[in-house]
């Protein structure tokens, strides 16, 4: 399978997680900006993935 253009390699990962997408920076800083705020303040001691739910169809 080719690693650019359209029926690629990229066009794949581009559709692969469940929301459609590639994440973006503004994804990352809105958890950042979560945690940070009052409204988590029992969030402790986790591990929050960011991956548009990626990870969670992954087969092993």
């Amino acid at each position: 399978m080719p690693v650019v253009g359209p029926g690629t390699v990229a066009d794949e990962i581009k559709r692969a997680p469940p929301t459609g997408g590639i994440g973006k920076p503004i994804d990352v800083a809105n958890m950042v900006l979560w945690l940070a705020s009052d409204e988590a303040k029992f969030a402790t001691g986790q591990l929050f993935t960011i991956d548009g739910g990626l990870s969670a169809q992954m087969r092993l």
